[in-house]
């Protein structure tokens, strides 16, 4: 079946082409040029998820929404099972496998960033910079083996694989911002401690963030200043806050 996946996504992605390449040609400045892998997996999981609302069952693009799809892929799963091996079966598990995996791999590229590319066998895979999470392979290895191997342990749920990839993405950013440092307070310690040497009234918070886009890292530091204490002139009436003279 997997070469059959290749050559279902191979297909897709020439059918695509040549839409395009007929939008061109009738519109040429309204033609949206260079649609490929990035564009096409985000419209997959656009589809998969529209056809489910139509079904009752709301997909919104959050980890929340996983154990739905889950359960969905275990259905259609049971149901490829009862169907006689030909390459109708084939197609339709494909079709299955490619717009799951889309759904999956947007909620990921949503929540921890990165961008869909091309793996070395020629299906998409998200990019999240130090790590590649292969979704179509995982999601092909659920439906037929019924578990993804994974450094850690096998998995056999779709929940389980976000929540892997999601944990190593994170923990490989982690350690880029720490460096030598063995934790992100230890570095936030050092860092308080260099911005005391330059100001004793300054403090360095450190902000990593995995959700949206792309991953950020923000290096804040904030300077306190010590209140003073409002002087009080006598013979010539008392300063107010605002440093003027109240006549009584």
């Amino acid at each position: 079946m997997f070469d059959f996946l290749k050559k279902t996504w191979q297909g897709a992605t020439k059918r695509a082409r040549e839409e395009e390449d007929k939008a061109r040609a009738s519109s040429p400045q309204s033609a949206a040029p260079g649609a490929g892998v990035v564009d096409m997996m985000p419209s997959m999981a656009g589809e998969f998820a529209t056809k489910l609302a139509s079904r009752g069952l709301t997909l919104d693009f959050t980890p929340a929404s996983l154990p739905s799809v889950d359960r969905v892929l275990a259905s259609a799963t049971k149901e490829l099972a009862a169907m006689p091996d030909d390459d109708r079966k084939k197609g339709q598990e494909s079709h299955t496998c490619l717009k799951i995996a889309a759904y999956v791999g947007e909620v990921l590229r949503r929540e921890e960033g990165g961008l869909w590319a091309t793996g070395p066998d020629g299906l998409p895979l998200l990019d999240l910079g130090a790590h590649h999470a292969p979704v179509v392979t995982a999601v092909f290895a659920l439906m037929t083996d019924g578990w993804i191997g994974m450094p850690d342990g096998p998995v056999d749920t779709v929940v389980a694989y976000y929540d892997h990839v999601s944990l190593e993405a994170r923990g490989r950013l982690d350690g880029i911002v720490r460096g030598t440092h063995p934790s992100l307070e230890s570095l936030q310690q050092y860092l308080h401690g260099y911005s005391g040497g330059l100001d004793r009234n300054g403090s360095v918070g450190i902000h990593v963030h995995g959700r949206g886009r792309g991953l950020a890292i923000r290096l804040r530091y904030e300077r306190t200043y010590p209140r003073r204490a409002h002087r009080h002139h006598h013979g010539g009436g008392e300063t107010g806050a605002r440093g003027k003279k109240s006549h009584g």
